[in-house]
C-alpha cells in the first residue's frame, strides 16, 4: 500500500506499507518521522476530509484507507487568547457533505445538527426572490437548485452564506485558510460570527474561558463589531490562519487529485470532480497522492 502523508511544514513522505499495517502501527511511523516534535496529532483523509482515529490493531484498509491515498497530519496546538479570560478555538465540524450548514448552524445557535432546517431557509429564500437567485447566478434552474440543496450530499458555499447570513441578521465572516482572505457576508450588521474554510471544508470559531474548551455548551460564538473583543478576535483571525496553514489545514482546490470512489475516475481540482458528480449523481471521492 503506497501512501502520501503530508506533514504540519508541508513536507511530503511517500511511505510503502504492507496489508497488515495497523492504526497504531501507523501511528508509530508518523511518530517517527523527526520534524514532527510532538506526540498531539490527528490525521485526515479522504474526500471530504474525515478524521481516521489511529489507535488499536485495526488494519488501514478496514480504515477506508486505500492505496495512493493522500493523508494529512494535523498539529494539535493551542489556542489563541483574545483577553486574560478568553481564548479563540476552532471547533471541528463533522467530516461530511453538511459542514458549512453545520458551522453556521453552531456559530450562530451552538448547534451543529441544523443542517436540514438551514437548508430549507435556503431553499425558501431562493423560491421567494427569483431577482437575485436567478438561473443565471445559481448556475442552473431555480427549480432544480432548490431541490438539490435540500439534499444531504449537497455542499454549501458563497450563495448559502449570503443567504442564511441576511435571513438572521449578522455578517458571516469565512476565513479562508490557504490565501488569509476574510469574506464577509451580509456586511455592515452590528453582530458577526466566524467560519473558517479550508478549500474543501467549513470549521466554525468561538470563544472559551481556559480550561472549558471540552465544553461546547459555554462556547460564545456570536460577537459585537464595534467593540474591543470584536476587534481582537478578527485581530486573531490572522494568527489562527497562520497555525491552519503551518499545520496544512488546507487543501488547494485548483490542483489536487481526487479519484472517485464509485467510476475510480481522477480529476484534477475540485471543479471537474464537482461537475462529475452533477453528471452522474455519484458522491463518493478521495483525494489521492499526485
Amino acid at each position: 500500500m503506497r501512501l502520501k502523508i503530508m506533514m504540519p511544514s508541508s513536507l511530503a513522505h511517500v511511505v510503502n506499507l504492507d496489508n497488515t499495517t495497523t492504526a497504531e502501527d501507523l501511528k508509530a511511523h508518523i511518530l517517527s518521522l523527526d520534524e514532527l516534535g510532538e506526540t498531539s496529532f490527528s490525521v485526515r483523509g479522504g474526500f471530504p476530509p474525515r478524521h481516521i482515529e489511529l489507535e488499536g490493531t485495526t488494519l488501514l484498509k478496514q480504515l477506508g484507507i486505500q492505496n495512493g491515498d493522500k493523508l494529512t497530519v494535523v498539529s494539535n496546538s493551542s489556542n489563541i487568547s483574545v483577553s486574560s479570560t478568553e481564548e479563540l478555538i476552532l471547533r471541528i465540524m463533522a467530516d461530511d457533505n453538511s459542514c458549512l450548514f453545520r458551522a453556521v448552524g453552531h456559530a450562530i445557535f451552538q448547534n451543529s445538527e441544523l443542517a436540514s432546517e438551514l437548508r430549507s431557509v435556503v431553499a425558501q429564500t431562493i423560491a421567494n426572490n427569483s431577482v437575485d437567485y436567478s438561473d443565471a447566478i445559481l448556475g442552473q434552474p431555480r427549480g432544480r437548485y432548490m431541490s438539490w440543496i435540500q439534499r444531504a450530499t449537497s455542499w454549501g458555499g458563497a450563495i448559502e452564506l449570503t443567504i442564511l447570513a441576511t435571513h438572521f441578521g449578522l455578517t458571516i465572516a469565512s476565513l479562508d485558510v490557504a490565501s488569509g482572505r476574510v469574506d464577509r457576508f451580509n456586511p455592515g450588521m452590528d453582530t458577526f460570527c466566524v467560519v473558517v474554510y479550508s478549500g474543501i471544508h467549513y470549521d466554525s470559531v468561538a470563544i472559551v474561558s481556559p480550561g472549558q474548551d471540552q465544553d461546547l455548551s459555554k462556547d460564545r460564538t456570536v460577537f459585537e463589531i464595534k467593540t474591543p473583543l470584536g476587534e481582537r478576535i478578527l485581530e486573531g483571525l490572522s494568527q489562527l490562519r497562520q497555525q491552519l496553514k503551518w499545520r496544512h489545514y488546507y487543501t488547494d482546490t485548483a490542483r489536487f487529485a481526487i479519484k472517485c470512489l464509485e467510476c475510480h475516475t481522477v480529476f484534477h481540482g475540485q471543479a471537474a470532480a464537482a461537475k462529475h458528480a452533477k453528471a452522474t449523481n455519484h458522491g463518493k471521492f478521495g483525494e489521492v497522492a499526485n
